[in-house]
């Protein structure tokens, strides 16, 4: 009875349909990942439903299709979900989404070119770490992340001020990167609430006015701004502070 596929960091070359996939009903955790770039190619049939159902998909660096596959559609139980560079340029309804939310603690859709805007009525209350960069969302920024500890947004077309109350949504972030977007604005003064913050990275947005005077200098490190218009100084501030 095989529950854990896990071909991690191999040579694999070729193509993977559902006939590979059909009989492993009792799978949980399905992994595979490589060095080389998108060597293996998933050619399964975009209406497949699979027989199993996974807590735990990994796949980096190969090739799934255009478009959000059916077989990862229904898969409900996911309590973590990567899917880095596989090639999806299409849109991932907000109903997947709302299906996955409750159980989720790792999502990771990083470097693909995924159109559409983040369901801002969702509350992910597990999720430590949340990576959407490198995609093409819009919108306003979502803070439906109550105990992330790591949310990269960046590179994306994300256009809104950022929250001002980002800081009381969020307080347990360590690393926030909204940089690359559209966001205009100024900078919330609750970002100070984030005391576990050590690195903050806003640069090439729109953003304007006078930087906060104070930081959390307890545990910030990086303070990236560069590519914005912004003024003032942080005399508080002893960590890496990047203007262009």
């Amino acid at each position: 009875m095989l529950v854990d596929l896990n071909p991690k960091w191999n040579s694999w070359e070729g193509v993977i349909t559902e006939a590979h996939l059909m009989n492993l009903t009792r799978i949980k955790y399905f992994i595979v990942t490589t060095d080389k770039n998108q060597s293996l190619i998933f050619n399964v049939t975009y209406d497949w439903v699979p027989p199993f159902k996974l807590k735990y998909l990994e796949l980096d660096s190969y090739l799934i299709g255009s478009k959000f596959p059916l077989w990862l559609q229904v898969q409900s139980e996911l309590t973590t979900f990567t899917l880095r560079n596989v090639g999806i340029s299409g849109t991932i309804l907000e109903d997947w989404f709302s299906m996955i939310s409750s159980q989720l603690t790792h999502l990771d859709l990083s470097n693909n070119q995924i159109i559409g805007k983040f369901p801002h009525h969702l509350v992910f209350s597990k999720v430590t770490s949340f990576d959407l960069s490198y995609n093409r969302f819009k919108g306003p920024i979502p803070l439906c992340f109550t105990n992330v500890v790591k949310l990269f947004l960046q590179s994306n077309f994300f256009s809104s001020p950022i929250p001002k109350n980002i800081g009381d949504q969020m307080p347990k972030l360590q690393l926030l990167d909204l940089s690359k977007n559209h966001l205009y604005g100024t900078i919330p003064l609750s970002i100070r609430k984030m005391k576990y913050l050590s690195v903050l990275y806003l640069g090439k947005n729109q953003l304007l006015g006078e930087l906060p005077y104070h930081w959390n200098e307890s545990y910030l490190e990086v303070v990236d701004i560069a590519y914005n218009n912004l003024f003032g100084k942080n005399s508080k501030f002893n960590g890496f502070l990047e203007f262009p």
